[in-house]
């Protein structure tokens, strides 16, 4: 099923459903008339203007951007476009921009660039220049064009300036990174859950830092949300980088009072196994604790000045790999339980353990690493259920 784009700016959660069902989207013929009827007559720069001035921004080098964020970064530039209070675009511009986002075919953009000249990487396509990504390729945008017989677009004066002036990508980074991120709290509260009741020494304060940290979560959309679908200049990115630092280090404060439960329950299994189990128990002990110092060091100060507000890759790049850190640390949590699990009889009051138990994921005698492995897959595609 489509989704319908409007003249309204987009909320999170619509946003989010698109994200991961991957929808289709549209917008009404009524809004694409409207739009031609409003902005005409444009005043069009020249084509050779056009490109020279966009190809001067597109500077940037390194890996390519994650389709996810690219995806994110075109259906938040779709939302912008279509709002009032922005410059003028034509209907064409926005009916190729829907047929990138729906045939996918994604604009190569680079990681290591300005998120100006990201954006502007994103926009060169529409002009045949530039590079996209079809069908696992990485081709030339006029190449792709010719597949689908589109001509490239002559771009207004504001239309280059919707693709030098919006904080796109700053966005996208984070609401991939937030999205990602649910799911994880979650099962940062199911486990908080499960090792009350079987660790001696669960830190008094770990529910309230888990509820902090949902708070955090929660008021971090809120404020993307305010401020995303702004004119650039209205749009308060001091405040997004606050909110953001602040989720990020509640966040780094939960993970690693799990990181010292899981610890412990490993240590307790080695010393009531035997081998080679013992081994195995040992092993995941030190690689909790190895991954806690890790996750320490994506620590953000939030007085250094190198955070700059109109350049937050440092933080975006620090968020993700604190949820990748996260994520390995709960599946080296829910394997410990699942192995406390089998001796003490847990499931009854542990749905999701037993879902564990009775679900493909679930192979006893498969690799432990194997299994860690299956873990992160269930703890993405799986929602716990409280423990009672």
């Amino acid at each position: 099923m489509a989704y319908n784009l409007t003249a309204e700016p987009l909320a999170l959660e619509d946003l989010e459903n698109i994200y991961r069902e991957k929808s289709l989207i549209q917008i009404s013929p009524d809004l694409l008339e409207k739009l031609n009827n409003i902005n005409t007559p444009i005043n069009k720069t020249n084509s050779a203007t056009a490109e020279a001035f966009l190809a001067a921004h597109g500077l940037s080098f390194g890996p390519a951007v994650p389709e996810e964020v690219i995806r994110l970064a075109l259906v938040l530039q779709l939302s912008t476009l279509l709002l009032p209070a922005n410059l003028p675009v034509q209907s064409e511009t926005i009916q190729r921009l829907l047929a990138f986002y729906n045939r996918e075919v994604w604009p190569v953009v680079h990681e290591q660039g300005l998120p100006a000249s990201q954006l502007t990487q994103l926009g060169l396509p529409l002009l045949g220049l530039g590079k996209v990504s079809f069908q696992g390729y990485e081709l030339n945008a006029a190449d792709v064009m010719d597949i689908f017989s589109w001509q490239p677009l002559s771009l207004s004066a504001s239309e280059i300036s919707n693709f030098t002036s919006q904080n796109t990508f700053t966005y996208a980074y984070l609401l991939n990174n937030l999205f990602r991120l649910a799911p994880v709290l979650n099962w940062l509260e199911y486990l908080i859950g499960v090792f009350d009741g079987i660790s001696s020494d669960q830190p008094a304060s770990l529910p309230a830092d888990s509820k902090i940290l949902d708070d955090n979560f929660e008021n971090t959309r809120t404020i993307i949300q305010q401020n995303y679908a702004l004119p650039p200049d209205k749009q308060d990115l001091h405040q997004v980088r606050d909110a953001v630092i602040d989720l990020l280090q509640k966040l780094i404060t939960v993970t690693t009072a799990l990181t010292d439960l899981t610890a412990e329950t490993y240590d307790n299994l080695v010393a009531t196994s035997e081998p080679p189990a013992t081994s195995s128990f040992a092993l995941a002990s030190d690689l909790v604790q190895s991954l806690q110092k890790q996750l320490k060091l994506t620590g953000i100060n939030p007085t250094d000045t190198i955070i700059l507000t109109k350049d937050m890759r440092m933080l975006h790049q620090a968020l993700s790999e604190a949820i990748n850190l996260t994520e390995q640390i709960i599946a080296l949590a829910f394997w410990s339980v699942s192995q406390v699990g089998k001796v003490f009889s847990l499931t009854p009051g542990n749905l999701t353990l037993s879902a564990y138990y009775h679900s493909a994921f679930f192979v006893p005698k498969e690799a432990v690493s194997n299994q860690l492995h299956k873990i992160i897959d269930f703890t993405r595609l799986t929602t716990p259920a409280p423990v009672t």
